[in-house]
Order: C-alpha cells, then structure tokens, then sequence
C-alpha cells in the first residue's frame, strides 16, 4: 500500500514537472507570465518582473510628486486665464434693501410736474457693467507675466519628469550591480567554507596548525556579516526603487531584469562644447528660469504701471420698489440708468506703491543672477557628466582585467596552501582582493549606466 501511494505521488510530480511554466525555484518566473505568488514567512507576496523601459514607465504613471507637479500646472494655466478676464467687461448685479425714517424720493425727478413718490423703504435690484479702458499696461502686462508663469511651470515639470528618469535608472542599475555583489560574498562565503573544511583536514593531519583554523573562522565570520549588510543594502534599495514608481502595495515585490555589463551602443563621448549647446537648447530648468526672468519683468512693468490713472466705462441699469409709500395709497416702482467714464487717480497710498516697484526690482534682478548661475552650473554639471562617464569607462577595463588576475590568484594561493607551500594569510589576501575586485567591477559597471543617464539628464534629454 504505501509502495502504491509512494508511485502515485511520484507519478503526479512528474506530470506537473513538465507542465508548462512549472519551476522548482520557489518564486521563479514562468515565461508566459511576469507576476506569481511565493509564499513567504510575512504571507503571500506577488513577484513582478520589469525591465528599465517599465520601471520608468510605472514612474512616470505612479509617482505621486509629479502627479503634484501636474495639479500646479493646471494651478498655472488658471491664474493664467484669471488675469486675462480682467481685460474683459465685469457684470454684476445687486440686491438691496434701505430703510429712511423720514422718507425718500423713489427716483430722481424727470420733469416740474412730476411729484415723485416718497416712501422709507425701498427695494433696488440694480445690473452694473464696467468695463477698463486704460490701466497704464498693469493688466496687459499682468496678463503676460502669468502666461509666462504657466510655462514656467510647464517646464520645470518637464524637468522633474528627467529628474525621475534619472532616479529611476540610477537605483534599477545599483540594484542590479548589489546584487550581483551579493553573489560575490556568496561566492567568497561558500569558497571559504570549503577552504575552511581543507584546514580542518590538514590540522587533523598534522599539516596545518590551529589557528589557521582560527583565522579561517574568523574571515567567515566577517564575510557573513558582509552579506548581511550588503543584503539590508539591497532590500533598502529596492523600497527605494517603489517609493520612485509610486506602488503603495507592500506584498509586491519587482524582479529586475537587464544586462549590467551591456553598455550603451551611442556611448561616443560627446565634446563638451557640444554636450553645452545641447544643454543651452534642451534644458527644462533653464527654460523655466528664462520665462521666469521674462514674467517679473512683465510684473515690474505693471507695477511701475499703477502710478498711472485707471479710466473705466461703467453702466447701470436698476429697478426701485417703494414699499408702504407714504404720498400713494398703493406700491409704487421706477427704474434708474446710467453710463459714464470714471477715473482713479492714486495720490497717496502710504509709500506702497514705491516699496512694491522697489520689490518687482529686486525680484527681477535676484532671477537673473540666479539665470546666470544656472548657466554656470550647467556647465559644471555637464562637463562633470562626460568626466564621469570616461572614468567609468575605464574603471570597467581596469576591473574586469583584476577580476581575471584575483580569481587566478586565490586559485593559485589554495593549491599552494594545501601543498603546504603557502600560508593562510596568502589565502586569506587573496580572497580578500577577489571580492574587492568583484565588487569594484560591479560597482564600476553601475557606475558608468549612472553617468551616463546623469550626462543625458544634465543635458536635458529624456530616456
């Protein structure tokens, strides 16, 4: 009987081995799906494989500080328009009651026989339109400086869209380079193990004495507590990877997928007077101080355009009601119009309308300062960037080669170890700089795809 169950068992697990996406990994991917659920000890997780171009894409989608960014665009584009209806007719209509204790006229005399109608109350309903004719520039002026204002913000969400590019890109290419770190201190872990099972050999044999035993021990100890602290690494990393795509979901995890040692084929170092211009012409954040600059010197104008008068079209139109009229036995009503041209002249207001030109100047000239600094910074920024991607590039070369000479090395130490022509010390050396070797090559290779998304970023190009 338990034969017979022991074939049926056996029998079931191989049918589901060659099931289509079936994986003896626990959490492995199936080919025709990019999300499973693993079961963990916290409950059940859902694992996403993305590649960069979904990652970005999520971000773009998800990230609540752009979404921000895109309601203070909208904010924008609505001052913009509320300063444009000020160059437009305003309608208004008033509801009133008045109460006199002595009476009054309903309405102005129109003729000598006309005796009027006296009451102490009145009920108005009256339809007034104004409309500006001259405000010395203020309202063109602010009309403009607000549309500028609108693309300021326009731009400078532009900008924080390639600023979460580069983020993004950034953190998915050292995840990927810390993981692959991680490996290498499994690699360093495991080989010292075995090393450390040579020693014990050799010290039961009388070939090796007890402290290399001890000195094995004591590098496993701090190569396990390296992998605990690359791995804490590597888990912060990641949650700062989801904070940047904006997944709220904390059972969803990402499994990265891209090739670390694949470079970029238009990798050809830019010259750094073209790497400028194309800065100069690309750049968001310089665009946005540029139409910023523009929209306080349209705001200085308007300023400077309150000295003068304001000259208004205003026309009314309203109805009267006497109620209880006091010479008529019955309620009585009239209705009362007028157009004209009214004219505001500022005499004195208390020394506000000098401070405020004084502010709009200081204001004015505090952006463009801030203009050419960011010029000045840009050009830092982008020479930088090619700096960095060239070292970078030669950092990989360089590591990639001690790799190759480290792995040989430790190779080379063990076999002299348990020749008993080594020391532990040589192992122990060499182990040491293979993984410092691993871990700058990976480092290096994070590097160079950070430098180079941080060169596209400081020259304003997006992906």
């Amino acid at each position: 009987m338990k034969r017979s169950l022991t074939l049926l068992m056996l029998s079931c697990f191989t049918v589901a081995v060659s099931l289509p996406g079936f994986s003896g990994i626990p959490g492995s991917l199936s080919p025709s799906s990019d999300l499973v659920i693993m079961k963990s000890a916290s409950g059940l997780k859902s694992v996403r494989q993305i590649d960069l171009t979904q990652a970005i894409d999520m971000a773009l989608a998800g990230n609540p500080e752009l979404s921000s960014l895109e309601w203070d665009v909208e904010a924008a584009a609505a001052r913009a328009r509320k300063a444009a209806g000020k160059r437009l007719p305003e309608l208004n209509l008033t509801g009133a009651f008045t109460h006199s204790p002595d009476g009054q006229r309903l309405i102005a005399k129109r003729s000598l026989e006309d005796l009027g109608v006296f009451t102490r109350n009145i009920c108005t309903a009256e339809l007034m339109v104004t409309l500006p004719l001259f405000a010395g520039g203020s309202i063109v002026n602010e009309m403009e400086a607000f549309r500028l204002l609108h693309l300021v913000s326009s731009q400078r969400l532009a900008r924080s869209r390639n600023e979460l590019i580069f983020n993004v890109t950034s953190t998915f290419f050292q995840i990927l380079a810390q993981k692959q770190v991680v490996k290498s201190i499994e690699f360093s872990l495991k080989s010292l193990e075995q090393h450390l099972a040579t020693v014990r050999a050799l010290v039961q044999a009388e070939k090796a004495a007890r402290v290399d035993e001890l000195r094995t021990e004591v590098r496993l100890a701090d190569i396990s507590e390296q992998l605990l602290r690359a791995r804490n690494v590597l888990a912060v990393q990641f949650r700062v990877l989801k904070n940047l795509l904006g997944v709220e979901d904390m059972t969803l995890t990402f499994q990265l997928t891209g090739d670390l040692a694949t470079l970029d084929k238009n990798t050809a170092v830019w010259d750094l007077e073209t790497a400028i211009k194309v800065a100069a012409e690309n750049r968001h954040d310089l665009r946005a101080l540029q139409h910023e600059v523009e929209s306080l010197e349209r705001f200085f104008q308007a300023t400077k355009g309150e000295r003068y008068p304001r000259v208004s079209l205003q026309g009314s139109y309203a109805e009267r009601w006497a109620v209880d009229p006091i010479n008529v036995d019955r309620d009585a009503s009239g209705n009362v119009a007028y157009v004209g041209i009214s004219i505001q002249l500022p005499v004195y207001r208390g020394g506000r309308l000098k401070a405020g030109i004084q502010e709009s100047r200081s204001r004015l000239e505090s952006a463009r300062n801030r203009y050419r600094a960011l010029q000045q910074k840009v050009t830092l920024e982008v020479e930088s960037a090619l700096l960095n991607v060239e070292a970078a590039r030669k950092r990989i070369s360089a590591s990639e080669m001690a790799v190759a000479q480290a792995e040989e090395s430790f190779r080379i130490e063990k076999l002299k170890y348990q020749a008993s022509m080594g020391t532990l010390v040589d192992v122990l050396d060499a182990q040491a700089a293979l993984l410092a070797a691993q871990t700058n090559y990976y480092r290096a290779l994070a590097d160079y795809h950070t430098s180079w998304a941080q060169l596209k970023f400081n020259t304003g190009e997006g992906r």
